[in-house]
This record gives structure tokens, sequence and C-alpha cells, in this order.
């Protein structure tokens, strides 16, 4: 669905495991730990004559060398083209605040501060990841 909006800025952001089963080893790097993430990000936009928010989901392939000891680091992100990231529809309020979600993408919590009506029921309950 394409969505026409500007955005005015992000506010909160959270990091989501696609899978539970991580890290995994690195392919070209035995040595190091793999991770597959998403950054999820609430963002304000502004678009046919109100402002609004939306939430982002961008794929990032983190790598750390020296796992599991004192000297981890990472040493490389890699964020997906803007092709694979998802985009939700503008979301029934246009201000939140604290948004808190689960490790697996499950849960989404936050405050409502404008603009704020009872969410239909198909954002109510999601069982999606990130």
């Amino acid at each position: 669905m394409k969505q026409n909006y500007t955005v005015i800025g992000s506010s909160t952001s959270f990091i989501c495991q696609r899978t539970l089963a991580q890290p995994k080893g690195c392919a070209n790097f035995g040595d190091q730990d793999c991770y597959d993430l998403n950054v999820v990000a609430h963002v304000d936009v502004s678009g046919e004559g109100h402002n609004g928010v939306v939430l982002e989901s961008v794929p990032v392939h983190v790598r750390v060398a020296n796992p599991k000891t004192v000297d981890a680091a990472v040493v490389a992100i890699d964020v997906a083209p803007t092709s694979e990231w998802k985009v939700t529809p503008r979301l029934p309020f246009t201000l939140m605040a604290e948004m808190v979600g689960s490790a697996d993408g499950h849960v989404l919590a936050g405050r409502v501060l404008a603009g704020g009506r009872e969410a239909p029921p198909a954002l109510r309950v999601r069982r999606s990841r990130c």
C-alpha cells in the first residue's frame, strides 16, 4: 500500500529479534556471532491534511567479534535497503510516547498523548514478528 506523507521526526525506537535462536555463527567469520534484528521506530508524519504516527520496522544484521567475552565488540551493522522495511498504516492517534515492545515483537505498548480514539480490532491484537 502506497502511503503519502512527510516524516516530521522520530522519537522512540526499540530492537526486537526476528527469531529466538540467536546469535548464530557468522557464515564468513567463524569466530564471530551474528544477529538478525529489527529496529522498530515510532515516526511522526504529516500528510493528507493532518499529522499522525506510523511504525517502521527496519531489518539490521549485526556482527560481534569476541562473542561471549569481556572483549566482545560490535564490528559491523548492515541496514537492509528501504524496499525491505515494513511500515504500518497511519495509527488512530496523532501523538504517542514511551513505546515499549517485547523481544519477540508480539506485544507493543505506548502512551497515547493526543488524538486518540479506540483502536479498531485489527490494531488491538497482532500475531506477527517485528
